[in-house]
């Protein structure tokens, strides 16, 4: 028996332990994928988890979503910033392509999940869809992005 357990803490654990794996074997079974029982096990056993990951969407403890928008304006950006070295090389549909296919299906993705939140919380992927537009039409930074969102049929 580890050091400070008690037979007590002994048996929930195996409980625990027992729970996870039927839970992990169910998943197994319908082809889906979780984290392996000891993880977790040593999640509950050693830390609060502060953040969840679940279907992509980061969920923090208090529900403000602010590492969920942090990441995706993170990874649109950096996807952007690829995209932009190679703009000269494509073709103005094969660019709003990539726009789409790899920035816009990013914060598209789960956004039911962000209704109710803050503006300034909002405005963080509003401009990400602002730079979005910049890229497309080849646009500097403090041109009007109103106009080109029109055009792109974009929501504002």
């Amino acid at each position: 028996m580890p050091s400070g357990f008690s037979l007590c803490d002994v048996y929930f654990l195996n409980n625990v332990q027992v729970c996870l794996m039927t839970v992990y074997w169910y998943f197994l079974k319908y082809i889906l994928l979780l984290v392996s029982t000891s993880t977790i096990l040593w999640t509950i056993l050693v830390e609060q988890c502060f953040i969840v990951i679940y279907l992509g969407i980061y969920l923090d403890s208090n529900l403000s979503m602010t590492t969920h928008i942090s990441k995706t304006v993170s990874n649109c950006f950096s996807a952007m910033r690829l995209i932009r070295s190679i703009r000269r090389s494509v073709s103005n549909a094969v660019l709003l392509s990539l726009v789409t296919a790899l920035v816009l299906s990013r914060v598209d993705y789960g956004n039911a999940t962000l209704a109710g939140l803050p503006a300034r919380q909002l405005c963080r992927l509003q401009s990400v869809l602002h730079a979005a537009a910049r890229i497309v039409f080849s646009a500097r930074k403090f041109d009007h992005v109103t106009p080109l969102l029109q055009e792109l049929h974009w929501l504002q």
